[in-house]
């Protein structure tokens, strides 16, 4: 599906460009993180992956070279840099990966003082995904504790290719007609559209042109909206989830919702430390009637998502095979918007030895969805990543 979708148009393949962004404070043994970058293509199979002309076949490299540029950007004044940084971080996501000839994985290290570093990740979401961009960070750092002699290095690294075993496997299975069976029950009769009001003229033919904004949440609002969720018993992603559901049916003015909401393949596989394409995108049907309390609606959420958790190796593309949904060419099929809360990477989960460090993913210029919202936990508060289509909403 990522394939094909990438062979639309070169917007649509520069939307599935993913890019993080670290800040390593200290002294950095930059060898050491050379050595380090090189050993997580060396580890995952995803990364030394390419494909076919025709999607159909997926290659493994035996061996294969992580690029890494380096830039001294150390003795120009403070605003250079930041302008220097924004250009290359509009260079990184706009640069197209070749499928075919790879690589699909790349890396920048800029110098900005003699204590002060940023590295980019970038890569094409059809190896790497959310989860596995978490994966990357944490084998990143125990593998530099490993070189620069402050560690033992990772543990075992999952192998991609035993993902997608575990899959082909699982989709001839029992449990797999009981996916299928429960998606298509959620959306037996009429598929709701969401339309939120846009600020221009909706183009006849789907866009991709997207810009971020990003908002914070502060450690007493985080706290009180953990506070909420627990006194109903719901989660505090779930809680989230339940309040973005709210906010959509009041700017749509429609009480029948679909948010998108991706999971992790690798946690319903038990293979932890995969890196590579293993999200699903679940349609998340939300009823927010006008009557009903926050209470009523956050019960409805909690519950659906417990189900839909337990048949979310289902995937959208098959299930919009089997739906009868009209196709408009300037929309999405069934789900339009994302929410995500991405598990907690800092200092607190992840070390650099000798060094302070702070993650962010790089804004992207291309989207696939009309929004998407990124809730990332930082220091107790909570970063609202708000990528949006730039074509539709100001």
């Amino acid at each position: 599906e990522v394939w094909l979708a990438s062979r639309l148009e070169p917007e649509a393949s520069l939307a599935y460009n993913e890019a993080i962004s670290l800040t390593l404070k200290g002294l950095l043994d930059v060898p050491a993180l050379e050595w380090a970058l090189q050993g997580l293509v060396d580890r995952h199979e995803a990364l030394r992956a390419t494909f076919s002309g025709d999607g159909e076949g997926m290659f493994v490299a035996e061996h294969t070279t992580m690029p890494i540029a380096l830039h001294d950007v150390s003795l120009l004044a403070p605003f250079e840099i930041d302008a220097r940084l924004m250009a290359a971080f509009s260079r990184i996501v706009t640069t197209p990966f070749d499928l075919e000839n790879g690589p699909l994985v790349r890396a920048e290290l800029f110098r900005l003082a003699h204590d002060r570093h940023l590295l980019t990740i970038a890569a094409h979401h059809i190896v790497c995904d959310g989860w596995s961009f978490g994966v990357i960070v944490r084998d990143l750092a125990a593998l530099y504790a490993q070189r620069t002699g402050k560690g033992d290095g990772p543990g075992d690294a999952g192998a991609f290719s035993n993902f997608a075993l575990a899959e082909a496997a699982h989709a001839g299975s029992g449990t797999a007609r009981e996916d299928e069976t429960y998606w298509l029950d959620r959306f037996a009769g009429p598929v709701p559209v969401l339309d939120l009001p846009t600020d221009r003229s909706r183009p006849r033919r789907r866009t991709f042109t997207s810009r971020r904004e990003d908002r914070m949440l502060d450690t007493v609002d985080v706290a009180a909206i953990k506070r909420l969720g627990a006194s109903h018993g719901a989660s505090f992603y779930a809680t989230l989830l339940t309040g973005f559901a709210v906010l959509l049916r009041r700017i749509a003015g429609q009480d029948d919702v679909v948010i998108g909401i991706p999971t992790a393949g690798q946690a319903a596989e038990g293979l932890d430390n995969v890196v590579g394409h293993a999200v699903n995108v679940l349609p998340l049907r939300a009823r927010v009637e006008e009557t009903a309390t926050f209470a009523n609606v956050l019960g409805d959420v909690r519950n659906g998502l417990l189900d839909a958790f337990e048949h979310q190796r289902y995937t959208l593309g098959s299930l919009l095979a089997r739906l009868s949904v009209a196709r408009d060419p300037s929309r999405l099929p069934l789900v339009a918007v994302l929410f995500n809360l991405d598990a907690q990477l800092d200092e607190s989960t992840v070390t650099f030895p000798g060094l302070r460090f702070g993650v962010e993913a790089v804004p992207r210029e291309y989207e696939n969805f009309e929004l998407f919202v990124n809730a990332v936990q930082v220091d107790g508060g909570l970063r609202l990543e708000c990528q949006y289509n730039a074509d539709l909403f100001d």
